[in-house]
């Protein structure tokens, strides 16, 4: 069960792999989760299909016995959560093929992680700050996550092959 797409390639879903597994061994570690060692991965190394799905099935194992109150708690207090890293976590939990109703609830968790983490702060708004300024939503759909621009613009969250997650409404 391999919780990238299916068109992502070997590279792509290995460089996932590099960057998952310092999180989820810190979790294992943190929260104490009774399960083997992770698989050696190496970024340095060329990626093997044999070494992908062992290390998938590794994180599907960690992901069984993760609750969604750990991830929170995990996350809020260690240094090693960023944007970057949440974005990996929301990419790999999106592109599970079997998503339970805990997958749900830590996706919700990291969307909301990611929109505080990303979202523009202060007391005026975009238009606020830019009043000619529009959105720049031209190739973005309805459903579409955005990220502030850092210039008072919202552009579209790029999630690498991103699953719609909302079914579209007519």
């Amino acid at each position: 069960m391999t919780p990238t797409p299916s068109h992502a390639t070997l590279d792509e879903q290995w460089q996932q792999l590099c960057a998952l597994q310092p999180i989820y061994s810190a979790l294992v570690k943190e929260f104490v989760i009774d399960v083997p060692p992770s698989p050696p991965i190496d970024e340095t190394q060329p990626p093997s299909e044999e070494g992908v799905e062992q290390a998938n099935a590794w994180l599907q194992q960690v992901d069984t016995h993760i609750q969604v109150h750990q991830l929170r708690q995990f996350l809020q207090t260690t240094t090693l959560a960023n944007e970057s890293v949440l974005r990996d976590l929301l990419v790999h939990h999106l592109h599970k093929e079997v998503k339970a109703t805990a997958d749900r609830d830590k996706i919700d968790f990291l969307l909301v992680q990611y929109f505080s983490l990303c979202a523009p702060s202060g007391e005026r708004t975009a238009a606020q700050r830019h009043p000619g300024a529009r959105p720049q939503t031209q190739n973005a759909g309805r459903g579409t996550l955005f990220r502030s621009c850092g210039d008072g613009r919202l552009c579209p969250l790029q999630l690498p092959h991103a699953p719609r997650i909302f079914p579209a409404h007519a």
